[in-house]
């Protein structure tokens, strides 16, 4: 039996628009024994990519891609404390509500939202844990979270001048415009990533009145809060295969344009000459990559088994398509051909 030797050809740069889903069960209440599966939910190539930020790095967990469940304010108190990400949450006795039990597992992080002013009860005693937190509330967090909260009191103060600095921010992009309505999980998800591409804003100066002079930061809460940088580009090369010229990318390394980095615990292989989304941490002038993915509508692809070529002329490839069609692909004189694992000069021909 002889060996087939399947070569694709990848043109241009590329993506597989990627639609992932989502799957689950419920057992039978009576005798825990029948499994009904659940309509599935689809989960876009943009949430995919979001909730897996925000997982990485430790903002959010895969409860999250329940992404129609709703959240309630004892949740979004832990949230805020991962989104800040300024230190180990803890409960004091000094900073709480009453109506939380210390025993509780949100407790310390009720707490370090109380007393880092992240959070507000509905009096000083009270904070109704377990009910549901409302958009504008949510978004309201994620103000204080960036350092706007004097600004927005400035502003106006609730509703008014949280609203100003939210739109003025972006910060409700893709979110309800009811932003009375309960918040789900999903929207929790895009409100999160928001917040950590958005600038924070730093105190400059207090008067002698006790008004606050601010400054709008050139860092964002991703590069503040977890020392990481982000860039967008075409992958120029990986761990020694590049797309153009000498292969001399460094084992484990990968290029992103023109900036040249450690591919971490990552594993990036597959993405050689896509459009990505990088995030990776800079120390000392060490670049290692944390996390990527592709861009969304920023690639296409196309692959052609090189048995169903049957001629490659003045830059235009034909073939038949797996329903015996013929099919014609035109592509760019500049094309980079890599050619099993190597870039070469060399053109397509048959």
């Amino acid at each position: 039996m002889r060996n087939r030797l399947k070569r694709i050809l990848s043109i241009a740069i590329c993506v597989l628009l990627i639609v992932g889903t989502f799957a689950t069960f419920a057992a039978d209440s009576e005798d825990n024994k029948t499994e009904v599966l659940q309509p599935e939910i689809k989960i876009s190539e943009d949430y995919q990519n979001k909730i897996g930020l925000l997982m990485k790095l430790g903002i959010l967990d895969e409860s999250y891609y329940e992404m129609e469940n709703t959240v309630s304010r004892k949740e979004f108190a832990k949230v805020l404390c991962t989104l800040s990400n300024l230190g180990e949450p803890y409960f004091d006795e000094s900073s709480t509500f009453l109506d939380v039990d210390p025993a509780n597992e949100y407790a310390k992080y009720i707490s370090t939202a109380k007393r880092l002013g992240l959070i507000s009860g509905y009096s000083t005693d009270v904070f109704k844990p377990d009910d549901v937190i409302s958009i504008i509330e949510a978004l309201v967090g994620s103000v204080k979270v960036l350092g706007y909260d004097g600004i927005a009191r400035a502003k106006g103060g609730y509703p008014k001048g949280y609203l100003s600095v939210i739109r003025d921010k972006d910060l409700d992009d893709n979110l309800n415009a009811d932003t009375n309505r309960a918040i789900s999980k999903k929207e929790v998800v895009e409100l999160c990533y928001n917040a950590l591409h958005t600038e924070i804003a730093k105190v400059l100066s207090i008067k002698d009145d006790d008004s606050t002079i601010f400054s709008v930061s050139e860092k964002t809460l991703l590069n503040q809060a977890f020392n990481l940088k982000y860039h967008k580009g075409v992958v120029e090369g990986i761990d020694i295969t590049k797309l153009r010229g000498e292969n001399n990318i460094p084992p484990y390394c990968i290029l992103i344009d023109d900036i040249m980095m450690s591919i971490g615990s990552t594993t990036p292989n597959s993405l050689l000459g896509y459009y990505v989304e990088a995030y990776y941490s800079d120390k000392d002038g060490k670049k290692t990559l944390s996390y990527i993915c592709k861009k969304v509508d920023k690639n296409q692809e196309l692959e052609i088994n090189l048995e169903d070529i049957y001629d490659v002329e003045n830059n235009t490839i034909s073939y038949t398509d797996k329903n015996g069609k013929t099919k014609k692909q035109a592509y760019s004189g500049t094309i980079a051909v890599v050619f099993n694992g190597a870039s070469t000069k060399k053109p397509l021909t048959m």
